[in-house]
C-alpha cells in the first residue's frame, strides 16, 4: 500500500502506514487474546496481562527499531575507527 503513494502527498503516506499497521496489530492482537482467555480458567486475569504487557512492548520495539539500530551502527563505526 505504501508504494501506492504518489510523491510529495505526505497523507496518503501516513494513511497507508496507519491502514497496514491497524490491519496487521490487529490480526496479531486479537487472536493472542482470544486464546489466552479460552485456555485459561483459573488465573485468566494474570495471563492477560501477560499477554498485553508483552503486546506493548513489541509495539514499543516496533516504534524504537530504527532509532537503535542507526545508534548502534554509529557505535559501531565509533569503536571501529578508534
Amino acid at each position: 500500500m505504501l508504494s501506492l503513494a504518489k510523491p510529495h502527498q505526505y497523507y496518503q503516506i501516513f494513511l497507508a502506514q496507519g491502514i497496514g499497521m491497524g490491519i496487521g496489530m490487529g490480526l496479531l492482537f486479537l487472536p493472542a487474546i482470544s486464546v489466552t482467555s479460552h485456555y485459561f480458567r483459573r488465573r485468566r486475569a494474570a495471563a492477560m496481562g501477560v499477554v498485553l504487557a508483552g503486546k506493548s512492548f513489541t509495539y514499543l520495539t516496533f516504534a524504537l527499531r530504527r532509532p537503535l539500530c542507526r545508534l548502534v551502527a554509529r557505535c559501531r563505526y565509533l569503536f571501529h575507527h578508534a
